[in-house]
This record gives structure tokens, sequence and C-alpha cells, in this order.
């Protein structure tokens, strides 16, 4: 009766089960980003991994003027290394674009389409308000 044998050594030999990987731009940013570049986006200088919001991010804006553009560097390249059960490009294009989208929210990033120079920030909605009173 090889059968048993066979289904024991099969179900052994199964390959892990991989991490669920959250839906939404903000919780996958802390699983898969965070390690590297900081639960802020303020990056790490000694690991080399750069700020991607702040003061301190210059990288979406200059070298990636879409989220589009943003989402396909993310989707083939990230993470750099293994973190938390996420490996280099197994992000999937609906992952990809959510945490593109988040990223792109975080840095308040102008709409050059619409007229909007480089570099200045959106008010915030407070700001807003303010202003029309």
């Amino acid at each position: 009766m090889v059968w048993p044998v066979f289904l024991t050594v099969a179900l052994a030999a199964s390959p892990p089960t991989p991490p669920r990987i959250p839906p939404g731009g903000a919780a996958l940013y802390r699983l898969a980003c965070a390690y590297c570049h900081g639960t802020q986006g303020q990056g790490n200088q000694h690991a080399g991994a750069p700020a991607l919001w702040g003061p301190h991010s210059l990288l979406l804006r200059s070298a990636y003027p879409t989220p589009n553009a943003l989402r396909l560097f993310i989707q083939h390249n990230m993470p750099l290394l293994p973190v938390n059960g996420v490996n280099p490009g197994s992000l999937t294009s609906a992952q990809a674009t959510s945490l593109a989208q988040y990223l792109w929210r975080q840095n308040a990033a102008p709409n050059p389409r619409a007229g909007e120079p480089s570099g200045v920030p959106h008010p915030s909605p407070s700001a807003s308000r303010a202003s029309n009173s």
C-alpha cells in the first residue's frame, strides 16, 4: 500500500503558504516597504533606501512623473529584498497600483497635466477652509 506514504510525502513537500498581502496601500507599505524606507517614508541613508515622501524626497517627482510609471517600477523591482514573506517582484499589478497610489497621495504630487508646477505642495483642507473664510 504505497498510497498513504505518497500522500504524506506530497503534503510534506508542499511549498509554504505565501503571506496574506493586504489590499490597501498603507497596509501594504507597512508590510513590504517600511522596513527599509521607514514607517514615515523618511528613508534610510545607511541602507541606501531613499525617502519616499517628506521634505527629503525628490524620488517620486523626479524619477516617476506619473503614478503608472511608479507602479511599473514597484511591480517589477520591489521589495528589493525579501521582507515579511514578500519577495522581490512578487506584487501583483493591483497591489503595485494600490501602493503607487498610496505613495502618490503621501507626496501630494502635483499633476503636470493639470498645469501644476513640480515641487508645489497642495494646500491642506484646513488651509483651504481658512483662506475661504
